[in-house]
């Protein structure tokens, strides 16, 4: 059966070869599939290319995504008390809110969330609650939370390394790497 509805073309009506393909490899594995091509296709009734608008956003997340660990190891203020890691985990933070709008904003252009099922998301989640439950077990929260300022590794620090890992494992396909 049918998983969900074609977006039609919006001057004809008719869907393109793309969404034709892209549906029918649904319905038969139960996944969606990544395009492997152009983000363009002509539309089966008006013949007219359609370009998709996603295209320009997803992009963009894939440098982000791409660059924010390269660009992390790379940066050390010495003006500040703790060179190495205030600096790298505030840049952590602005990079990894930024990607995390942009990657809301897609996902709902998209119509829907993918975020990948393995053993490693579920470690990851894991490790985020077993995170959790020693920071409510220990004396003071709060210094579990947010860290100390010399070392940054506190909860919030992993939370957005694990919001890091759930956008790339759900954006980075193999053939972004290759």
């Amino acid at each position: 059966g049918m998983r969900r509805a074609y977006r039609a073309c919006r001057e004809c009506g008719g869907i393109t070869e793309h969404q034709r393909v892209m549906h029918a490899h649904e319905c038969k594995y139960g996944i969606p599939r990544q395009a492997r091509h152009k983000s363009q296709s002509a539309c089966k009734q008006s013949g007219r290319r359609h370009e998709n608008k996603n295209n320009t956003l997803l992009k963009t997340l894939r440098i982000l995504l791409i660059g924010t660990p390269g660009l992390f190891t790379l940066i050390y203020i010495p003006q500040f008390v703790f060179p190495g890691s205030f600096p790298r985990s505030i840049f952590l933070y602005v990079a990894v809110s930024t990607t995390l709008v942009l990657w809301l904003l897609y996902s709902f252009k998209q119509g829907r969330i993918t975020i990948q099922k393995n053993w490693l998301t579920a470690a990851v989640l894991g490790y985020i609650i077993v995170l959790f439950i020693s920071g409510l077990a220990g004396g003071h929260f709060e210094y579990a939370f947010f860290g100390m300022f010399s070392r940054m590794t506190g909860i919030v620090t992993m939370l957005y390394i694990s919001f890091w890992y759930l956008m790339a494992s759900s954006i980075l396909q193999k053939r972004d790497w290759v």
